[in-house]
């Protein structure tokens, strides 16, 4: 499932010749930089008040080698990167890792880390979102892996699901995914269902109406009709917070693609978040907006800064990323919860989980790093290794990519983490890897946020979101250059529509 031709990788020297420095990368990308959202949809930046204590580290002294790694992954997620780097030590004697917290400052700007780059310093190993590689790598920021991952024997199809060919572009590989994101799996409160009158073990198959009276009783709408609860004019208890799934860029992706929605155009040359499915999805979430009283009298809020409100006991259903389940299940261990796949919309879905998609960070060597061939040994140790993966998984949490790995086969007969297993082995969507979709994820969480605010209609706010995204990339393409754009259009031809196709 590769295509057979190329990148081109824009060169880091300064002056002529079309090729920015990295200050010039910089400045290019800010916007989108800025603008970006929730790449791995885990984790982020810690919240004001919460403890940053060890989310670095130093090296292991005595060490022929030292390499900087920059976590940007708040408690308790960055903690288990910091453990996994210790892992990583004790099987590498010769080599130390000092790890360093760079913060997601807002959405997914790390602006620790993108001005290590543009001042020549970088760490040995940055994180990165699949969907900004494309941008990166054009910019000259990234060390391309494709040689060492030959040398190593690592092929696409070592990895679960998706996570393999959305890293295998044109054959070219710049970044290797560490954790699985699956986004996401469905989990429900079992004793709210049951007192709402529901059944416990039976979460909702549909939407929204699908025209057939026998499925009504199947719907998230008949479920948030038992579940809707208001108290001093507030919404104290809901079925499920729609525009809630960590951001409203992600919300409108998730139930966009439950819709059957599609993100790019068939040829791969043009965002389409106005696609006509696409809009169906806001429109239901801006009326299921409405029917539960308005966005602003949400009253449910969490037992705790680092808990999801789902934790609360007063939602109904939530999809929740594995950091925040399993949080959860640690907080509240009486909690009964179900967990499955997210419902759909027919006819442009057919299929439970049609809605998830991968997410997930993945590890990579900036342009001008000091040790390349150590921190080639950090990713390929982390990323394509039973030992690494594993680790992975037990240390930090999340369902591991590599497929040969006991933490993937444990994760998939472990009773919390089965939901994300299913998920990620059955999941075909993904942001679209273009270099306008950061910015879209900066655009949609504008006008989603609109739209369910009542400011703005679904059509206008999807229709502004893709103008603006289609916009910068035209303008990236004519700063940066177009060879890449003609190849990666190509590509994104087996990517379409956010899509890794079968074909």
């Amino acid at each position: 499932m590769t295509s057979p031709h190329t990148f081109r990788q824009v060169d880091d020297r300064g002056g002529g010749g079309g090729a920015p420095s990295r200050r010039r990368a910089l400045g290019l990308m800010g916007g989108a930089a800025a603008a970006a959202f929730l790449s791995g949809c885990a984790v982020v930046s810690v919240p004001n008040g919460v403890s940053t204590v060890g989310l670095s580290k130093g090296a292991a002294p005595g060490r022929k080698k030292n390499i900087e790694v920059y976590n940007n992954q708040g408690a308790p997620t960055g903690m288990g990167v910091v453990e996994m780097a210790k892992a990583f030590e004790a099987s590498h004697p010769d080599i130390g890792v000092k790890v360093t917290y760079s913060p997601i400052v807002t959405q997914d700007v790390q602006p620790k880390l993108l001005t290590a780059i543009a001042g020549g310093q970088p760490p040995d190993v940055g994180m990165v979102g699949q969907e900004y590689v494309p941008m990166w790598s054009r910019l000259g920021m990234m060390e391309e892996l494709t040689p060492m991952v030959h040398a190593a024997g690592i092929k696409e199809t070592d990895y679960a699901g998706i996570a393999g060919p959305r890293a295998w572009i044109d054959n070219r590989v710049w970044a290797l995914q560490w954790e699985g994101d699956p986004n996401f799996p469905l989990f429900w409160n079992k004793d709210l269902f049951e007192k709402a009158g529901l059944d416990p073990d039976t979460p909702p198959t549909f939407v929204t109406d699908t025209g057939n009276a026998a499925d009504k009783q199947k719907t998230v709408d008949y479920y948030a009709g038992k579940l809707l609860k208001h108290t001093g004019g507030l919404i104290s208890q809901i079925a499920i917070v729609p525009w809630d799934v960590y951001g409203f860029a992600n919300s409108m992706y998730t139930w966009g693609f439950s819709f059957g929605g599609k993100f790019l155009s068939a040829d791969g040359t043009k965002l389409t978040p106005e696609h006509p499915l696409n809009i169906k999805a806001l429109q239901w979430m801006t009326a299921y907006a409405k029917a539960a009283g308005g966005v602003a009298k949400l009253a449910t809020t969490p037992p705790g800064l680092t808990l999801h409100p789902f934790a609360g006991g007063h939602i109904g259903m939530a999809p929740l990323v594995g950091a925040n389940f399993q949080a959860i299940r640690t907080a509240q261990p009486k909690m009964r919860i179900g967990g499955g796949l997210l419902p759909y919309q027919p006819p442009g879905a057919s299929a439970a989980g049609q809605g998830a998609w991968l997410g997930g960070w993945s590890f990579f060597i900036p342009k001008g790093a000091r040790d390349p061939e150590a921190a080639w040994e950090f990713i390929r140790w982390t990323t394509a290794t039973n030992a690494g993966a594993t680790a992975e998984y037990k240390k930090v949490g999340y369902i591991p990519v590599y497929s040969n790995s006991d933490g993937l086969r444990a994760a998939r007969t472990d009773p919390n983490m089965a939901p994300y297993w299913k998920t990620l082995m059955s999941l075909k969507n993904q942001r679209p890897l273009t270099p306008g979709t950061s910015l879209l994820a900066n655009s949609m969480e504008k006008y989603v946020s609109s739209a369910v605010f009542g400011q703005m209609s679904a059509e206008d706010a999807l229709h502004t979101a893709g103008k603006e995204a289609n916009d910068f990339w035209q303008a990236f393409n004519k700063q940066v250059g177009t060879q890449l754009t003609q190849a990666k259009a190509m590509a994104l031809l087996r990517h379409g529509n956010g899509q890794v196709n079968s074909a």
